[in-house]
Order: C-alpha cells, then sequence, then structure tokens
C-alpha cells in the first residue's frame, strides 16, 4: 500500500511540474492528486483499525 501511495505522490509532483511549464495535458494533476489522497486515508484507516501506531 505504501509503495502505491509513493507513486500516486510522484505522480502528483510530476503533475505540478508539468503545470508550472506550461505542458499540463501530459498528465492529469486532478486524477494523480485524488488518488493519492485516497490511498492516504484508506491507509490511515486500516492501521487505524489494526491498531497500530506509525
Amino acid at each position: 500500500m505504501l509503495g502505491w501511495m509513493i507513486l500516486f505522490a510522484l505522480l502528483a509532483i510530476l503533475s505540478a511540474v508539468f503545470i508550472v511549464t506550461g505542458q499540463a495535458s501530459e498528465v492529469s494533476p486532478r486524477m494523480a492528486t485524488s488518488i493519492f489522497a485516497f490511498l492516504f486515508v484508506l491507509g490511515l484507516l486500516t492501521r487505524a483499525a489494526r491498531g497500530r501506531a506509525w
């Protein structure tokens, strides 16, 4: 799960770089950030359900 969160965080950072450079049509920043946020919250919920602290 952590690997997927890192992957989508990198996609979000890459899309932000593309927006700054003016090539925003290459990567969808909204999709990458929403998937990253969903996986992050899902990871927090599963850790809370298991009872392990970070």
